[in-house]
């Protein structure tokens, strides 16, 4: 072979080896950070030389005295100084291959003292919880490594062995003066992951299957099938020597193992699993030993079944609930029912929250209204079903006139439906809409109603109609209300603002914070020579209860009552030593026996003769059959119509 021959493939081989090593190289994909400082990143280091870059945003600042075990092996993030004191800081590290992960820590962290090793028990604990260990080594670092004026301070090496995947870092969490922390990485020897049941888990079934993933190295070579052996006992020791453990399996390329016989009733466990594969151009097969985990075993939890939902009706309330219980270990100790208030298909499911808006442009159109139409309450981004009820009590028996005012200058959008105490708004849906592009209109939107008090509480309920392409932005604010009696003096005249609202004359205002969610509490005002209390609350007033009326924790049962027509969402809980299991079931409720057949899933088949649509063939049909009983539905005059005559329409003689 001649010379240039042998330069060529000499060439080649270096080009190939490089590429290799390129390859190779990228064990981190990407660094990405989240809640940092702006136009500040992280970036990949590339292999870790000594010594080294230590941050993006100082430039003099060297790492020195790096491990020979990490020192041009290892690859390592730059991470950002200015990001010490961000809370809630989080790095997503992408590691494209099982890696050896080492987190430099300031030894001032926790205590301040930079001469022994970090204090983690109240800050940065998401280290010890991510599975990282103290490995004693150290590195220093030069903050005036241009005048190389000696060592500054020092970094203990804290490693973790972690699976290709996504790695999130948490903030630093410590106010003192240390530096950021640095990750660097290593290929991790061949490693099964997520390990189920978790290290340290706590309620693991007696009859559970062990399971893990397959090591994520991307020099194993695919070509030989990867194998397993598993090693769980009570005894630590046995597992980490691999000998005399209750429960083994040696070789085996299944992920999983299930214990035989079941595992003892709250007995701490470990486990190992060692992975036994061959790495690319290597001839040799060998046997890696895995991380040991333990977790403990406990008896079954119970299993719930809440039963059958429930089709019923106001006149057939309470409804019965049954479900049923197993508990293989028979030690169930609570059996609960529970409404679940916070399901939007819950009627009584209020958010009690109110947005209390102050400072807005003064309503000028009619300066006897600025001080009241700058303060108001508002949905701001609720729907329709989570309205807004005002119960008044305390008001004498009487007719009163209720006016509202709704919106102020701003441009807002809105549609909302009014009931008084059950009868509908006659000017539903009030809209408080002031086009962007029209000038505002004079009169602000008002809502004028009669009102008629029996002396027991009156309920008014605003509920905002859904968004829509016509309502794009809708709200439902109220600036303030005034309730004048025919015949009772004085009046009452509320106005929903802050402690220092300029409320116009004659008006109360309610005192709560300025541009906040919070809760408007009840109020008591002094009017129709009475003490009348204004109640302002989200969601619809609903009585509900469901009362346990177990005898049997097998067979559980409950009673269930309610006020309002509506679908409430009830769940079933059993709870043991071991645990807890619930489910949840439906009561669907309306408000009578008929409306309740007439939604029947099993279908509704309405009787031959019920004229008045009740459920019933009665009297009642009777009457209504014999009010048509003489109705004459005869043609009376002949009578013209258009339509295609065809052969088989004509009648033949």
């Amino acid at each position: 072979m001649n010379r240039r021959n042998k330069f060529q493939k000499l060439a080649v081989l270096t080009i190939a080896l490089i590429l290799a090593a390129a390859a190779q190289a990228a064990l981190i994909g990407s660094v990405t950070s989240r809640n940092g400082d702006a136009g500040t990143s992280p970036a990949l280091g590339g292999i870790l030389t000594d010594p080294a870059l230590a941050w993006v945003d100082r430039n003099n600042h060297r790492l020195e005295g790096i491990p020979a075990t990490l020192v041009d092996q290892a690859e390592y993030i730059k991470s950002v100084m200015g990001d010490k004191d961000n809370a809630g800081l989080e790095y997503d590290v992408v590691l494209t291959s099982t890696a050896d992960v080492y987190l430099f820590i300031d030894n001032r962290v926790g205590d301040g003292v930079n001469t022994n090793p970090p204090t983690l028990t109240t800050k940065m604990t998401w280290i010890a919880t991510m599975g990282f260990v103290d490995t004693g080594l150290e590195i220093s670092i030069d903050e005036d490594f241009a005048t190389k004026d000696g060592i500054d301070n020092y970094y203990r090496l804290y490693k973790a062995t972690f699976p290709a995947g996504t790695l999130t870092l948490s903030e630093q969490n410590d106010g003192g003066t240390r530096a950021m922390y640095i990750l660097a990485a290593l290929p991790g020897n061949p490693a099964a992951g997520d390990p189920d049941p978790y290290d340290g888990e706590v309620r693991v079934a007696l009859n559970k299957v062990l399971t893990w993933t397959a090591p994520t190295n991307a020099d194993i070579d695919p070509a030989v099938p990867i194998e397993y052996s598993v090693y769980v006992d009570p005894n630590e020791t046995k597992v980490s020597t691999g000998t005399g453990c209750t429960y083994f399996q040696n070789f085996s390329t299944s992920t999983s193992f299930d214990p035989n016989p079941d595992l003892t009733l709250n007995e701490q466990y470990y486990w190992r699993v060692d992975v036994k594969c061959r790495l690319v151009d290597d001839p040799n097969e060998y046997t890696y030993p895995g991380k040991i985990w333990t977790f403990k075993a406990v008896g079954p939890t119970p299993d719930v079944t809440a039963g059958q939902n429930v089709l019923t009706s106001l006149d057939l309330v309470p409804a019965t609930l049954s479900g049923n219980v197993s508990d293989l270990d028979n030690d169930t100790q609570a059996i609960t029912w529970t409404i679940l208030t916070d399901d939007s298909a819950y009627p009584g499911s209020p958010v009690k929250e109110v947005m209390q808006m102050q400072g807005r442009n003064a309503y000028t159109a009619d300066p006897t209204y600025t001080g009241l139409l700058q303060d108001w309450i508002g949905t701001d981004t609720r729907e329709k079903g989570d309205p807004l009820t005002l119960t008044l009590s305390g008001l004498p028996a009487g007719t009163y006139t209720w006016t509202s005012y709704h919106h102020d200058t701003q441009d807002q959008t809105g549609l909302f439906d009014l009931t008084i105490d059950g009868v509908p708004y006659a000017g539903n849906p009030v809209d408080i809409s002031h086009g962007a592009d029209l000038p505002f209109d004079p009169n602000v939107t008002k809502v004028v109603a009669t009102m008629v008090s029996d002396g027991s509480d009156v309920k008014l309920v605003f509920d905002q109609q859904p968004y829509g392409t016509t309502v794009a932005n809708a709200f439902f604010v109220m600036n303030g209300f005034s309730l004048v009696s025919e015949t009772l003096d004085p009046d009452l005249f509320v106005d929903f603002g802050g402690v220092a609202t300029p409320v116009q004359t004659e008006y109360t205002a309610y005192t709560a914070g300025n541009e906040v969610l919070a809760d408007f509490p009840e109020k008591s005002f002094a009017a129709f020579g009475s003490t009348v209390t204004v109640n302002p609350d989200w969601g619809y007033l609903v009585n509900a209860v469901v009362t346990d009326t177990t005898s049997n924790w097998q067979t559980p049962t409950g009673s269930f009552t309610t006020d309002t027509a509506g679908t409430y969402k009830v769940r079933l809980t059993a709870t043991d030593d071991d645990g807890s299991d619930s489910e949840i079931m439906e009561v669907r409720v309306y408000a009578d026996a008929c409306a309740a057949a007439k939604a029947s899933p099993a279908g509704y088949t309405k009787p031959a003769y019920d004229f008045n649509n009740d459920c019933i063939e009665n009297l009642l049909d009777f009457a209504a059959f014999a009010g048509k009983w003489l109705e004459d539905l005869r043609l009376s005059a002949q009578d013209t119509f258009i339509s295609n005559v065809t052969y088989d329409e004509v009648i033949q003689p």
